[in-house]
């Protein structure tokens, strides 16, 4: 594809530009046609109905299959007629600012696209027979596309280019990236308050009243299970040999089941001619399997798909194979398999105030402690900062009674090792001055709340320092570039005067 694209690299070019130009003169001419019922989108007054905008739109998932998330977040993310209007938009903003992306710069970034990083090995064939071919897209295609990724870049470096990034901005980022922190973790468990948060039986009722329709019993199903064990090789078998026995069990697994599912079958004939037994299972929820089942997920998940049911009921077979951890020597070598044939079906049905009570007491009792742990946590926080004025941290915390739990030295780029809501702990820290407390946040098992008391933030040097500011000035340069170029463009498309059936008239 990029070979096809250099041999005709002149001709193509000439081409798509005198396309996109003919284009532009059709969509941005004033029209003043009304949207009709078969419009699929409309721009600048003009109605793209389903024909004409089938191509427009597949423009969404050809853009996805190249990777090119920059350009998909940049102008409408994943919705298709969004991002259509937005390259209209696009490319007529780039008109009227006499950017027009040349040849040699969209070739470069045709071998740039990230399908060519994220899947080594990827050819001109691959992207005509995988990529464009499905779609009914054709390399010109993909040129308009990558064309408008370029137009998407030098717009940015133009609309950010009047707003240098400021040395206090560069400074605050490299002491957000380069600090340690040290501090303490403050605890405030929802359990502790249970007893305060127990709902009245007007509580219950109106919970009940509200959400009665979502209150339903588990399904139960009960079944006979066909548990075909994998045959143990043969003593001194090679490697042939046994690889040859497991494929005759699959073949065996196969005619099992297709003797099962044939029509007329009868399970009872099928299992005597297959020397077969089947272990009937009681109904039983999912939530609360028989012994035999209990920790195979897999297979629980299977007979209670919603494909099964009375009239269709004989389940795939099931792979399983038992690995024992503490003695691998004494794991299944191969998978055996189960088959399901499902004998007894009950529906989740609407519970009574009665059924449903205890759960109702175990959410809302939840709920209120919830709210009781978040506000002592908030009055915890503002009572030790208050503290801290005149006291010590040691001090201030035992007066106000905090579970406090001591930190390791941790940064941005090493946060707290194995805590579940160190990413938390970090941006608490990232907002802080040393010797105060933060705000409360929630813990990620959503037990409670924390708060941290930062201790000290001290900046790591390193003869790097230079270097390192460097790079985040660029960054900072980008994200700006980014800013300014989004807060434009979305004022361009609101002036473009967007419709979609879905989201009514324009404005």
């Amino acid at each position: 594809m990029l070979t096809q694209i250099r041999k005709i690299q002149k001709g193509l070019l000439i081409f798509v530009t005198v396309v996109i130009c003919l284009a532009f003169g059709f969509f941005f001419a004033p029209h003043t046609e009304s949207y009709s019922t078969d419009t699929v989108f409309g721009v600048y007054g003009r109605a793209y109905r389903k024909n004409e905008a089938r191509k427009l739109t597949l423009a969404t998932e050809l853009a996805l299959r190249l990777g090119m998330y920059d350009l998909l977040g940049a102008i409408g993310g994943r919705d298709r007629a969004t991002f259509a209007m937005s390259r209209i938009v696009l490319r007529e903003e780039g008109r009227k600012l006499g950017i027009v992306p040349g040849g040699d710069e969209v070739q470069e970034a045709v071998r740039a696209l990230p399908i060519f990083m994220m899947q080594p090995g990827i050819n001109d064939e691959y992207i005509r027979r995988e990529v464009l071919g499905p779609l009914g897209m054709t390399e010109s295609d993909l040129f308009e596309l990558v064309s408008d990724q370029v137009l998407l870049q030098r717009l940015r470096k133009l609309l950010g280019a009047g707003g240098q990034v400021p040395d206090d901005q560069v400074r605050r980022a490299y002491l957000r990236e380069y600090q340690d922190f040290s501090g303490s973790l403050i605890t405030v468990e929802a359990k502790s308050f249970a007893d305060k948060a127990a709902p009245t039986k007007e509580e219950i009722q109106k919970y009940y009243d509200e959400h009665k329709s979502t209150l339903l019993t588990e399904e139960k199903r009960g079944a006979d299970a066909i548990f075909i064990p994998l045959p143990p090789p043969k003593e001194g078998a090679t490697n042939e040999e046994k690889a040859k026995a497991a494929l005759e069990f699959r073949k065996r697994i196969s005619t099992i089941y297709n003797a099962l599912t044939a029509p007329g079958a009868d399970f009872n004939t099928v299992l005597r001619n297959e020397k077969l037994e089947a272990k009937p299972l009681d109904p039983f929820v999912i939530t609360s399997p028989p012994e035999v089942l209990k920790g195979k997920d897999q297979i629980l998940a299977t007979l209670f798909e919603g494909t099964y049911t009375m009239k269709q009921p004989i389940s795939v077979p099931v792979a399983w194979r038992k690995i024992d951890e503490k003695a691998p020597e004494k794991s299944d070598a191969g998978d055996s398999y189960y088959i399901f044939h499902l004998t007894s079906l009950s529906k989740p049905e609407e519970m009574t105030l009665e059924q449903a009570t205890p759960a109702i007491v175990t959410v809302l009792t939840n709920q209120k402690a919830d709210t009781l742990a978040s506000e002592a946590a908030k009055k915890m926080a503002a009572d030790l900062n208050e503290a801290l004025i005149g006291k010590p941290f040691s001090e201030a915390s035992k007066a106000v009674g905090a579970v406090v739990k001591p930190l390791p030295t941790f940064s941005k780029r090493q946060p707290p090792a194995a805590m579940p809501g160190a990413d938390l702990i970090v941006n608490a820290a990232l907002e802080l001055k040393p010797n105060m407390v933060s705000e409360p946040f929630p813990q990620p098992d959503g037990k409670g709340y924390e708060l941290l008391y930062l201790e000290k933030a001290v900046l790591v040097e390193s003869p790097e320092e230079n270097s390192r500011k460097e790079s985040i000035k660029t960054g900072e340069q980008i994200s700006n570039n980014n800013r300014a170029f989004q807060a434009w463009f979305e004022a361009r498309l609101k002036e473009a005067n967007p419709y979609r059936p879905a989201f009514g008239e324009p404005g």
